[in-house]
């Protein structure tokens, strides 16, 4: 089940693709949000989670009031998240559920790809998820959400040509769609951070580790970033973790 999976593109497949136009990613002008026309659900955990006017997400109007890197909570503190059901690439994919919060991010929105989080380990926390869920939708939404959040530069340009070439072939959908329960700081320096996700895996708990860098300003991943392996963890395990 390894994420990196997903990021495997044939050589062979995209040589003749070479020669196509290269596509680039464009900042989106975000529309103002009506909260009052959305749908609200339920998720396994009870969590209210909405159905955003947005394809990529509504992102929330950013406030700096995370916690002070001195302060005892800086990396427990639990983000005030909002979370969101985006679908995946046809009506029948597989709608996964993404954290948005005002002090953590995601802030903006580039070709259909929420990003932009915070310099902290809430940031690096809810960035993680949203790199998880974005690259395992398969299709054009995945080569977007890889482009954005893989600080690779020859995956940057397969996703390129496979964003550019109709003929190309899609990547794979992953077919699961995890509750992201909790996290833990496993480790973070500031511009490098490992986070442990709790996920409601059926009648119990798994974990799930994930591990990032800072870099042009947001946070971000390399193939080799993701555990391939979810581990068993139970309840009691998490007690100290943040729950999301």
């Amino acid at each position: 089940m390894a994420l990196v999976l997903v990021l495997i593109v044939s050589g062979a497949t995209l040589i003749s693709f070479i020669g196509g136009s290269e596509t680039t990613a464009q900042e989106e002008v975000i529309p103002k949000v009506v909260r009052d026309e959305r749908n609200a659900t339920r998720d396994q955990l009870g969590r209210t989670v909405f159905t955003p006017v947005n394809e990529a997400g509504d992102v929330l109007e950013r406030v700096n009031t995370g916690p002070d890197e001195n302060s005892s909570t800086y990396y427990t503190a639990r983000p005030d998240v909002e979370w969101q059901r985006l679908s995946g690439k046809t009506e029948q994919a597989i709608g996964r559920d993404y954290p948005y919060s005002a002090v953590a991010g995601p802030w903006e929105i580039t070709e259909g790809v929420a990003h932009g989080f915070a310099h902290s380990p809430q940031g690096a926390a809810l960035a993680g998820i949203h790199m998880l869920n974005g690259v395992a939708q398969g299709g054009e939404k995945a080569a977007r959400a890889s482009r954005q959040f893989v600080d690779d530069e020859k995956t940057v340009e397969m996703m390129n040509l496979l964003l550019s070439e109709p003929e190309a072939p899609e990547l794979p959908e992953m077919p699961w769609a995890r509750t992201f329960a909790s996290y833990l700081v496993v480790d973070y320096d500031k511009d490098a951070a490992t986070i442990r996700y709790g996920l409601a895996d059926g009648g119990g708990y798994a974990s799930w580790d994930i591990s990032l860098h800072w870099a042009d300003g947001d946070w971000k991943m390399s193939e080799e970033s993701v555990a391939e392996e979810l581990e068993p963890v139970t309840e009691t395990q998490m007690q100290s973790w943040v729950v999301l």
